[in-house]
């Protein structure tokens, strides 16, 4: 009996080591279990502020593919305008050097114009030179001529007196 009494006690004292150690397992998982559900909220409040942040990062997004957009559009329309100005400016140089060539032949023209009409005024003054020597010789023969013929009629009146 006293055998029996001694290996109860001892199945009793290994029972209790064993709900001794069970009670502390127990008491490490309700701690790791209580850390574990504070890093769980931890992390579902880290996971809440990476979901708002990336919210956030999605409609900075949004508004940086909206202005990326717009950007382009500009870009291809200051190209649109460049291109005509660049077709217009090229028209512009060609109406001008067009202008500028029937501006050099009319100046040729007019240039040749002036040269012969110089040239005409010369010829023209050297004929008004000519005459004027011619009339001026003239007129000395004449008042020759008077001068003689009053000599003559001079002679004739005073013979005839």
């Amino acid at each position: 009996s006293i055998d029996i009494s001694s290996g109860i006690n001892a199945e009793y004292d290994s029972l209790q080591l064993t709900v001794h150690s069970l009670e502390t397992t127990i008491t490490t998982e309700r701690s790791n279990y209580q850390s574990t559900s504070q890093e769980l909220l931890i992390i579902q409040q880290a996971m809440s502020e990476l979901e708002m942040r990336l919210e956030e990062e999605r409609r900075m997004k949004a508004d940086s593919d909206r202005e990326f957009i717009h950007l382009q559009q500009l870009i291809e329309t200051v190209t649109r305008e460049k291109q005509m100005y660049e077709e217009e400016n090229v028209q512009i140089k060609q109406q001008s050097q067009i202008d500028l060539d029937s501006l050099t032949q009319m100046l040729d023209r007019l240039t040749l114009e002036k040269n012969e009409c110089v040239e005409l005024n010369k010829r023209e003054r050297r004929k008004s030179d000519q005459l004027q020597e011619s009339m001026t010789s003239l007129r000395m023969i004449l008042e020759q001529e008077q001068r003689e013929s009053e000599d003559k009629d001079r002679k004739i009146q005073s013979f005839n007196r």
